[in-house]
């Protein structure tokens, strides 16, 4: 069975890190793991099988197991219909994790294009791949373990109110979403035996580190096609003979004029009225919402560990953990016998960077404030939350100092860089803020639920009315809307000025014909109703209507061969340094000192060189280089370059982002093993992997 050893000896922070990949204990290891799991290892059929069309949806339903696994000679498993709807529905559950986890949306037809037939089938046999793995390796999720995990997910009951709603809109039911979340969890672990190998060492880490945190100064001339363009000379035989040959560049597509109703659920909501009743109403079935967490007055001392240097053995690593925590021993004892605190800490403390503080109040032993940036002196850190010294400090440090009674001296913590001694000095439990501090957002929140109402019985009796009344001008009297009208716009652009952002409706609209009217369209803010008015067909255009398009092209075309042409020349002149100051002297130009900058971001005098990162990687010093500037086939323009010089970052620095940078390798190296493993998992498997005819090229 998969189990978490509990209890380990004091060790160094940074070999803490490697202990828990190997143990799988890393929590943030395993989210930025996840988060990579989502795109990488999920979608992993699609590296190794590429996306795959066919069969379509009417071979989903035609075919009620559309593939076999035959794991061993008594093991053998089918792919069903169920499997399939369930792959889709983890699909977009993690997909719905990763945004939730790292705010990033996801573009919604990239998660349509994994839901092809296939595509499903392939996500539902690496499915049952590491499914088979699980069993393998003894491990088992249960659906109370499934509970345990979601109630973690989600502690307040309004967040699962939340989730129950945006699993409706889903067309799931909570069983379901907790029986997925089940089959997640147990895919995850059987996932991370195969990832916990993934150990990056601390010599990568330095590489890695000094890779991307190098400071590089560069020397240049740019050539800007914008600088050259205006200098191209042009004619009416030179536009003509440009625009006959390149003809198909202006075309214009398909366009359309629309009709339309619309009506905005922000409009309705400057109509609602809220009395004071309905404030206090409101406020006092909802306090939770406005409850600040508890909060403890603290003095602190900390003691660092010290940061290892990459060629540190683990020996020495450990004793410098073994230090800090004689130490920081040292100094608990002798104020737990009664030496000051704050004297002790002025002296002792060696914190730097602090955690926010809800007040500024005065440290009666030192008359400074929380706020003050030499609050070491007395160790007075004043009021944390405890939401804060979680993010801050860690559980360990929050459970004990949270648990703790005033006036209590907290025996050395080690929170991972330090150990920290705490004296709790006062506490703030958790209360309600008063109705006139939050009296806005109530105000606000009661306007939103008045409002909805009226969003609805708006959407039902345009809907209603829509289906009875053809005339789109006698729809909105009846409806009491307005008929508008929008400039001619392209067939397909994904925003209408007067409507919006088109999103959803896309698909509405595009298959409208001449005076064709749409159903009845609503999102979350709005409901609208399109007729198309006129259409107007793709066509190239005579050159005198788009003279001025056409020149412009003409001129960045030509200016472009010129910027070109001139950086070339220069280029052939320059094999050092000095000889390309030279040629650009030459030029009448003068070359540029950029800032520095970092090879995974550009200098900014520099420009935005195509294949930055790459170049630079493999430049020498003093190298001359020729890039293109902005787009690889149609560059804004070319700079002649050289790196100056070079600056290494310092190993403190370091130090401090090993336990970024150690968690993101270990990922990289996690996800290459886990797609290797589906990879030699599929082909030890070969033909005892039967994906049904109906879904074969």
């Amino acid at each position: 069975m998969f189990t978490h050893s509990a209890g380990q000896n004091p060790r160094h922070p940074w070999s803490q890190i490697t202990a828990m990949l190997r143990q799988l204990r890393s929590e943030k290891f395993k989210k930025v793991l996840l988060i990579g799991l989502l795109f990488i290892v999920v979608p992993s059929f699609v590296v190794f099988y590429g996306w795959q069309g066919g069969g379509g949806a009417e071979a989903s339903e035609a075919v009620s197991k559309p593939a076999k696994i035959k794991f061993g000679p008594m093991d053998k498993v089918e792919i069903t219909a169920t499997d399939l709807s369930n792959a889709r529905r983890m699909l977009r559950m993690k997909y719905n994790n990763y945004e939730r986890m790292t705010g990033n949306q996801v573009d919604p037809a990239a998660i349509e294009k994994i839901m092809e037939p296939l595509d499903l089938i392939n996500a539902a046999i690496d499915q049952k791949i590491w499914e088979n793995l699980a069993h393998e390796k003894g491990i088992y999720v249960s659906l109370d373990d499934a509970m345990r995990d979601i109630t973690a997910q989600f502690p307040d009951p309004r967040q699962r109110g939340f989730l129950v709603q945006n699993l409706m809109e889903q067309g799931l039911n909570f069983d379901q979403f907790v029986f997925l979340t089940r089959m997640s969890m147990q895919e995850d672990l059987a996932r991370q035996t195969i990832a916990s190998s993934a150990r990056a060492s601390f010599f990568e880490a330095w590489l890695e580190y000094a890779r991307r945190n190098e400071k590089l100064v560069a020397e240049f001339v740019r050539f800007n096609v914008s600088d050259f363009a205006p200098k191209v000379e042009v004619t009416d035989e030179k536009l003509a003979a440009y625009f006959k040959e390149n003809a198909e560049e202006f075309t214009i597509p398909d366009q359309v004029k629309f009709r339309y109703i619309l009506a905005n659920k922000g409009d309705l909501r400057t109509s609602v009225t809220v009395t004071d009743d309905d404030v206090t109403s409101y406020y006092n079935g909802n306090q939770d919402a406005y409850r600040v967490p508890p909060a403890v007055e603290v003095r602190q001392i900390l003691i660092n560990i010290a940061a290892p240097r990459p060629d540190e053995s683990e020996d020495a690593q450990t004793s410098a953990v073994q230090v800090a925590q004689v130490q920081a021993r040292e100094i608990y004892n002798r104020v737990a016998k009664g030496e000051d605190f704050a004297t002790v800490a002025t002296s002792a403390t060696q914190e730097t960077f602090f955690p926010p503080r809800q007040t500024a109040k005065q440290d009666p032993a030192t008359s400074l404030t929380a706020e003050d940036p030499n609050t070491t002196a007395g160790g007075y850190l004043g009021f944390i939350a405890e939401n804060d010294a979680k993010t801050f400090y860690g559980d360990d440090w929050t459970s004990a100092v949270f648990n703790a009674q005033e006036g209590d001296i907290i025996a050395p913590l080690n929170i991972g860089r330090a150990f920290a001694i705490v004296r709790v000095m006062g506490r703030k439990e958790s209360v309600v803020q008063p109705l006139d501090t939050v009296r806005n957002m109530v105000v606000e929140r009661v306007k939103d639920e008045k409002t909805q109402p009226l969003f609805e019985a708006l959407k039902d009796e345009m809907e209603e009315k829509s289906t009875s009344i053809p005339d789109l001008a006698k729809l909105a009297e009846a409806t009491s809307q307005t008929v508008k009208t929008t400039e001619k716009v392209n067939k397909n652009s994904e925003f209408i000025p007067g409507i919006g952002l088109i999103g959803n409706f896309q698909d509405a609209l595009s298959i409208l014909e001449r005076g064709g009217r749409s159903d009845m369209l609503a999102d979350d803010n709005r409901v609208l109703i399109v007729e198309l008015q006129e259409d107007f067909p793709s066509h190239i255009p005579p050159m005198d209507e788009v003279r001025a398009e056409v020149e412009r092209s003409y001129r960045e075309k030509m200016g472009r061969e010129d910027a070109r042409k001139a950086a070339e020349a220069v280029k052939a002149k320059a094999t050092t340094p000095d000889t390309l100051r030279t040629a650009v002297a030459d030029a009448n130009l003068t070359t540029t000192v950029s800032s520095d900058f970092v090879r995974d971001g550009y200098a900014s005098a520099l420009g935005p060189v195509v294949d930055f990162s790459s170049t630079i990687d493999g430049l020498k010093d003093n190298q001359i280089e020729m890039s293109s500037l902005g787009d690889k086939e149609n560059p804004t323009g070319f700079v002649v370059w050289f790196i100056a010089s070079r600056t290494a970052p310092s190993r403190a620095d370091y130090a401090k982002a090993l336990d970024k940078i150690v968690p993101e390798l270990s990922m990289r190296k996690a996800n290459v093993l886990m797609q290797e493993y589906l990879r030699d998992r599929r082909k030890e498997l070969g033909d005892r992997i039967e994906i049904h005819k109906a879904y074969r090229k």
